[in-house]
Formats: structure tokens, sequence, C-alpha cells
């Protein structure tokens, strides 16, 4: 018997479940993205955004909805069926399940984002289900443990976590490097991020000046960076390098970093590269 829910938490069973699923996609498949198994950073935080399809009592496929940012911008949708659940149509009544979920909240854009590696094993899947591959893809990269760095301070600058009463002081370059984002939902970003305890937020200063800034996913052996930029005001002058090195520094005993890239951003990529990040996967987001 196969059932479909959606829901706005998991059970401790559910989460186990889903990452052991997961895990089996990316033996099978080749992958290695995980989707973001929360909705601390949704617009809207009553909305439904995990769909699961359940056997004999038992998690066969899931999908997520990725949301911060109120309609009518785009959202994000990442799709999991185990191996041998899968061409039984279970993938598309998730989909269909968080798109009901979607309109009802006012959104009518989405796209999903699945890997080179599963488009390689499944040759014939982008055709089946109609969808068109984003030319602009992006790469996973992953750094592993290293030796310890020694880098030199530059005066007057420290890198420390966000704290409630910075977030005036932050919001504004945060603003200036993401426009697409109001200032409603970056302040609720940040402030999502203050409350998460998987999450940090490490901003870089320069005295009372906030020069940049990264937010970092803990989960496990693994810490993600995103979101991580500099003041457009501070561009070109080695401060993203600094930035890196130091969010490096400070992570050192977590096992693997991990952050996203544009392919096409070549500046970006060799940044990253000369930090010690190796490309892990490709994302390929669908539309």
């Amino acid at each position: 018997m196969l059932n479909f829910q959606i829901s706005t938490q998991l059970s401790e069973q559910q989460t186990e479940e889903i990452g052991d699923l997961i895990a089996q996609c990316h033996l099978y498949d080749g992958g290695a993205k995980d989707p973001y198994l929360d909705n601390r950073f949704n617009y809207f935080q009553e909305m439904p955004w995990v769909a699961l399809a359940i056997s004999d009592q038992h998690v066969v496929g899931v999908a997520t909805i990725y949301a911060d940012a109120k309609p009518p911008e785009e959202t994000e949708m990442a799709v999991f069926v185990l191996p041998q659940k899968r061409r039984q149509g279970i993938g598309q009544q998730l989909c269909e399940l968080c798109q009901t979920t979607l309109r009802q909240f006012g959104y009518e854009h989405w796209e999903y984002w699945t890997e080179l590696a599963f488009l390689n094993r499944e040759p014939d899947f982008l055709a089946a289900i109609g969808l068109t591959a984003d030319p602009d893809w992006e790469m996973q990269m992953v750094r592993p443990r290293q030796k310890t760095l020694v880098l030199p301070v530059r005066a007057d600058t420290v890198l420390r976590p966000l704290s409630t009463d910075e977030i005036p002081n932050v919001l504004p370059i945060y603003q200036a490097a993401f426009p697409e984002n109001t200032m409603d939902s970056t302040r609720q970003y940040l402030l999502g991020c203050l409350q998460d305890q998987q999450n940090d937020f490490q901003v870089l200063w320069q005295g009372q000046e906030p020069l940049g800034a990264c937010a970092i996913k803990l989960d496990g052996d693994s810490a993600y960076l995103f979101s991580l930029f500099i003041s457009p005001e501070r561009q070109g002058r080695g401060w993203g390098t600094y930035l890196l090195n130091q969010l490096c520094l400070t992570y050192d005993q977590i096992p693997y970093l991990r952050l996203g890239v544009e392919a096409s951003n070549a500046r970006a990529h060799q940044l990253y590269e000369n930090a010690g990040f190796q490309v892990e996967t490709t994302v390929i987001y669908l539309s």
C-alpha cells in the first residue's frame, strides 16, 4: 500500500529514513548533493514543505520545498525516490503534491534541482518529464580537512558569529550583495540562522565595519558554506580570499567543507580551488 503525505515537520524516524534513502540514491546515481531538510528559512513557516511516499510504513520517496522569498518569487524543489521504486510514478505524485501546496500559498513558479550524475544514468529522464535543463550549471565543491592553516591576520579584523543586535549593521551589505531579496526576508533569514543550532552566520569585521559574511550549515562531519559575500565597496581587494581562508581556519576540525558555485563564475571557482576545494558534483536546475 502506497500512501502520500505532505507535512511541516518530520519525526525522528522519518528523518533517519530519509537520510538513508538519500544515501542509497547517491550510491546508485553517483550523486553527492543533499536537500535541506528544514523549513527554517522558508518565507511561510506554516507551509508544508516535505512530501513523503510511504510504503509498508517506510519512506520510499521524498520531495522538499525551499521557498525563502514571498510570492511571486520562484521556489526550489528536490525529489528523491529509492532506485528500486522508480518508474512507478512516485516522483511525479510527490511533485504534484508540492505544486498544489505552493499554489495554495500563492506561488506559481518553481524549479527542480538534480545532478549531472543522475541525468547521465537516466538519459531519457528530461524528455519523459518535459523539463528543460538550465545551461548555467552549479558545481558543489568539497574541501577535505587539511593541515591546519597558519594565516597572517589583517590589521583590526575579526571573524565572529553574528549577534542579534548586529543585524541592522549587516543588513545593508547583505542587501547590496543579494538585491533580489527583500529587507524583510533578509532579516528573517538572518534571525533564522541565529535560532537554528545547526547554522552559523560568521561576519568579518574591520573595527566596527562589516566587510562580508558567510552562512554555515553544520551537519555531522560536514559544514556547508553558502551566501558567502564581500561588501560591494570592498570587493577587488583580496577580502574574499581572506574571508574564505579565515572560514577554513575556523572550521578546520570538521572533516569536509562544502559550497556551491555557478559553473560560469570562473573567478569564484578559481578562488575556491586555490583554497583547496575540488568539484564533487554538478548540480542541474530544471524548469
